[in-house]
């Protein structure tokens, strides 16, 4: 059972998942943020672009994300980005590292961090340091074990969209609904600026809460689409 936020998250660094004991077990509705699909051969994780349109003829694309994969996965966000008026992404910036982890293996993958190309224009929306250690403190002393295969990362990772107990640990220990309350009023600002499409970048743990947000704004989800993050074969 999950107690608290430094002992529920089996894992989650910024959208770094580990699995939770029992959490395959728990029953939930389709993915609508995250998933894994394929075969006994080869799964492959997958994460949700969704497009939503407002009354005013606004369109908004919200690219939920994880923050390793495949180098591909990064590239493929140019032609997302290359029509949107606004771009607003997630990323409480730090002046160290708030969680110590005990593995540096990334089983190939690459990071967010380093090679997604956003243009100029794009724009952070999030809590600043100090707001977000004093809502989240958990965070800030946590060593974090990362899992052994690719297999155990894609598992963790999808287990935000299948396991309602992990959606709500991460959600309390990083500050997610705090954090997209931010998110929102960016996107408030666009819409009066008159922005016609405006792009949202946020790892997929963010996903149900924007999306509840979004459709309190007005906005209507209109169509979902899926980018390949990762893929593991039989011997991950």
């Amino acid at each position: 059972m999950m107690s608290s936020p430094r002992t529920a998250l089996f894992f989650l660094l910024f959208h770094f998942a580990v699995l939770s004991a029992g959490a395959s077990q728990c029953p939930a509705a389709d993915p609508q943020y995250i998933r894994l699909a394929g075969n006994a051969h080869e799964r492959t994780l997958k994460t949700a672009v969704r497009q939503y349109v407002h009354p005013a003829g606004v369109q908004l694309t919200l690219i939920n994300t994880v923050h390793l994969a495949e180098p591909e996965y990064f590239l493929s966000f140019a032609g997302l980005l290359a029509d949107s008026d606004a771009i607003i992404v997630e990323g409480v910036k730090r002046s160290r590292s708030p969680v110590r982890i005990k593995s540096t293996s990334t089983f190939g993958l690459v990071s967010q961090s380093q090679n997604l190309k956003l243009p100029q224009r794009a724009e952070t929306a999030d809590l600043d340091e100090l707001s977000f250690d004093a809502i989240a403190p958990a965070v800030s002393s946590v060593t974090v074990a990362m899992p052994s295969s690719r297999m155990e990362l894609a598992t963790g990772l999808a287990s935000i969209d299948t396991d309602p107990r992990v959606l709500v640990a991460c959600e309390m220990a990083y500050a997610i609904r705090q954090r997209n309350a931010v998110a929102i009023t960016a996107v408030r600002h666009a819409l009066a600026r008159g922005e016609r499409h405006i792009t949202l970048i946020y790892g997929a743990a963010h996903g149900p809460d924007l999306n509840a947000r979004l459709t309190g704004l007005g906005f209507t989800l209109e169509t979902v689409s899926w980018l390949n993050a990762f893929t593991v074969g039989q011997n991950p």
